[in-house]
């Protein structure tokens, strides 16, 4: 893969993980302080961290790209049971979030970056010239 292509696909993981943890900031921004555990920075990082696996898993057996998912979500469920045990407040919702966004960040770089972040969700401002991959062949 170009560089290029692979700076646009771990970009796009990036944005997707804004966009996911800009909408759970937003759900989370009456919440007091200390009292939000992921948001935006977390999940574009979440997002970032999905790609970069992504990356280290290209051309290779995917066993590394499970493993990352499975330590990433081990840690996070981890923290957010210790954070819903000191509030009193258990839920699922932000590491299942944390979980799907890691899988969109990683499909970004491996799979149809189309598919992980349609056209149709952003803004037309935000709209690139279609750019075909050199090694896959596949259209981003």
């Amino acid at each position: 893969m170009e560089f290029n292509d692979l700076a646009l696909r771990l970009g796009l993981a990036l944005a997707i993980g804004f966009v996911i943890g800009l909408e759970r900031g937003w759900h989370e921004r009456e919440e007091g302080e200390g009292r939000r555990a992921a948001g935006l920075r977390t999940f574009a990082l979440i997002g970032l961290l999905g790609g970069i696996f992504g990356v280290l898993s290209l051309g290779r057996d995917l066993v590394l790209l499970a493993a990352g998912f499975i330590a990433t979500s081990a840690a996070l469920a981890a923290y957010m049971w210790r954070e819903g045990e000191e509030q009193k407040d258990l839920s699922a919702t932000s590491l299942v979030a944390a979980m799907l966004t890691f899988a969109l960040g990683a499909f970004a770089v491996l799979g149809d970056a189309r598919a992980a972040a349609p056209d149709r969700a952003s803004p037309p401002s935000f709209s690139s010239p279609t750019r075909t991959c050199s090694t896959t062949g596949w259209r981003a």
